[in-house]
């Protein structure tokens, strides 16, 4: 015989606690970035931020349950100007609210404030330190969440 746990009366706090925590990342990561843009001298209000990754999981193209887009939500928080840019998925597959997609940004002559390498693409492992630099504005300020890139500013 089975029984639901929450039916015994038992709270499973591990798991609780897990869902918490992993709800709390996205705050977490957009806090830890603007920390590390304020100790290298970098605005916030008006920043320009490139996040690279929006799909759930890396080399793939879906993006539902991607929490990158509550990341993006709380950089907006802080008044970030935020790119996006994902080679898996194309932009009339993505709801631009408050970040605008864009194709290739290691192509154009835009510069960003920081960087986040939020999904490990292929793409993105194959990038060398000197790329994220020449797209950066002055030092760049580079958070890598999945520990793909050589150096970076701060690493999950």
């Amino acid at each position: 015989m089975t029984y639901k746990a929450q039916e015994m009366g038992y709270k499973p706090n591990l798991i609780l606690g897990a869902r918490q925590i992993n709800n709390g990342m996205s705050k977490y990561i957009a806090e830890r970035t603007i920390k590390e843009m304020i100790t290298h001298d970098k605005k916030i209000k008006g920043a320009n931020v490139l996040v690279l990754g929006l799909t759930f999981k890396e080399d793939c193209p879906d993006i539902r349950n991607s929490k990158v887009f509550d990341i993006i939500d709380e950089l907006g928080d802080y008044g970030c100007s935020v790119d996006a840019y994902d080679p898996w998925i194309d932009k009339k597959d993505v709801e631009q609210q408050n970040y605008t997609f864009i194709t290739d940004p290691f192509k154009a002559d835009k510069k960003y404030d920081a960087i986040i390498i939020v999904v490990g693409h292929k793409a993105f492992k194959e990038l060398k330190r000197s790329e994220f630099e020449g797209v950066s504005t002055a030092e760049p300020v580079l958070i890598d969440i999945k520990g793909i890139v050589e150096s970076p500013t701060w690493r999950l």
